[in-house]
């Protein structure tokens, strides 16, 4: 018996996300993003506390991954260096790895509402740059499932998912 595909894409078409409100994006667009750059690694080293002690984190030293939240216009740039997230410079540095799409793409992947590879495998959200570090950073993340940062993270994702719910008319859960 040979084992499934683990890139098969789910037979179920996703209809387009919702989009960040016209009025929060255009707030958001008049902050600066350094304080949201300068955030996100503290954040992360944070949820992360046991995963970085014991090098799981590892495989991301000295790679540069620049998330993107598109209708945000947000971009944060990522290091890990000295098992630390660190703010990294794309100018100064190569980004290594690009996850791109939009704040409730990343929200349905954070809260495991959807599977991963349906929402690339659609172009919900999209990856570019290393693939091999997308995958090892795939698989770090399936491997959460039952740790605490998981369920911290996921359930932060599900608040944020029922506002955004809210804010877009859709009830949760509801297709």
């Amino acid at each position: 018996m040979t084992a499934p595909d683990i890139y098969q894409p789910s037979a179920r078409t996703l209809r387009p996300l919702p989009g960040v409100p016209a009025p929060l994006a255009a707030l958001s667009r008049l902050l600066p993003g350094a304080p949201s750059a300068w955030l996100a690694p503290r954040l992360l080293d944070r949820m992360f506390v046991a995963e970085r002690e014991c090098g799981a984190l590892d495989f991301l030293t000295d790679r540069q991954v620049l998330l993107r939240v598109s209708d945000l216009d947000l971009s944060l740039p990522l290091g890990y260096r000295g098992r630390r997230f660190r703010r990294a410079d794309p100018r100064r540095q190569p980004v290594h790895l690009r996850l791109e799409g939009p704040l409730y793409g990343f929200l349905l992947l954070a809260a495991r509402r959807e599977d991963p590879d349906t929402l690339f495998f659609q172009r919900q959200l999209r990856l570019s740059g290393d693939t091999e570090l997308g995958l090892e950073l795939k698989n770090f993340l399936d491997g959460l499932d039952a740790s605490p940062a998981r369920q911290r993270l996921a359930a932060v994702a599900e608040q944020m998912l029922g506002v955004a719910d809210r804010l877009s008319g859709k009830q949760a859960g509801s297709d």
